[in-house]
């Protein structure tokens, strides 16, 4: 693995403060009792996919798998494969960068399942960020739930970011997936442990998930963004990479980094709270308007200032 692979949850080998959700799991499998279409919602970023990755791991691979400390022991063929998608009775569709899972790769999946698992056992199909799928994908999905078969398993991922459509999470029974904010602390200081890697980003001030802190810090590395710079800049330097790049993260960084700046501004100003969060609404609906409106870079960081000067 390269330095930066700690970023895809496909390759985190140690499952962090979800042990009793995947124990769960395990018993209901053990038990035969699994359900054939799963849906495990929550936030983005707080393990959702390494949680199920894990399971994977767990079902095909017992003995490579450490059971008491939640980690896949390295160098194990079939996680080797589960990784690169190679696997017959594995099938799994996962978003990058926020682009949509398309309708012809929902078609592909029908025709995918309709053959034969090599193996003739159990097949896993895992699809993340469902909510994300436009009314023909989620149709075409739909379709492929409803009559599962015998030996097809769903693990269906939502992280919240839309409301998911009510035909699909009626045919899925859920499993809800939550870290309070202390457990979110702790797992990404143990990621920052385990992985080295270098703070740009200030974790222990908002409720973020390890997986979009991550994210975000790593950006801020790619991009030799100066964690002292002021507010402005840092928004300025977010709003021109989503016009380059059209990637939302960098919009999801400038909300991010709103909250951060007026989350200090109120505990330095206790006795402007009210106004403070009065400006911070403003100020976000001014991110939304240069999302929705394609606003210029300029006029959004100016309208900004325009709202106060507490710098």
């Amino acid at each position: 693995m390269t330095d930066k692979d700690y970023l895809d949850p496909i390759n985190t080998n140690k499952l962090f403060e979800l042990k009793d959700t995947f124990l769960e799991l395990v018993s209901i499998y053990e038990n035969n009792k699994l359900p054939k279409v799963l849906l495990f919602s929550g936030i983005k970023g707080i393990g959702k996919y390494t949680l199920v990755m894990h399971f994977i791991n767990y079902i095909f691979d017992k003995k490579n798998y450490d059971l008491q400390n939640n980690i896949i022991l390295k160098d194990s063929l079939f996680n080797q494969n589960l990784r690169k998608n190679l696997l017959s009775s594995v099938i799994n569709l996962q978003n990058v960068d926020y682009n949509q899972i398309k309708i012809d790769s929902i078609r592909g999946l029908k025709n995918q399942i309709q053959k034969t698992n090599l193996n003739d056992g159990n097949r896993f199909i895992i699809l993340d960020e469902i909510e994300l799928l436009n009314q023909n994908a989620a149709n075409a999905l739909l379709k492929i739930i409803e009559e599962p078969g015998e030996k097809n398993f769903f693990f269906l991922i939502d992280n919240q970011q839309n409301k998911l459509i009510d035909t699909i999470s009626s045919r899925c029974l859920l499993k809800k997936i939550f870290l309070n904010k202390i457990k979110k602390l702790n797992v990404i200081n143990s990621l920052i442990k385990k992985h080295n890697i270098e703070q740009k980003l200030a974790y222990n001030k908002l409720d973020i998930s390890p997986g979009l802190y991550l994210k975000y810090n790593n950006i801020f590395l790619e991009e030799s963004i100066d964690e002292n710079l002021n507010y402005y800049s840092k928004i300025e330097k977010m709003l021109s990479l989503y016009k380059k790049t059209k990637n939302k993260i960098y919009i999801k960084i400038t909300i991010f980094l709103t909250e951060q700046y007026f989350y200090d501004l109120c505990l330095e100003k206790d006795n402007e709270v009210y106004n403070l969060n009065i400006i911070k609404i403003k100020i976000l609906k001014h991110i939304n308007d240069f999302l929705t409106l394609n606003l210029s870079t300029s006029s959004v960081i100016n309208i900004i200032k325009s709202q106060f000067n507490y710098e």
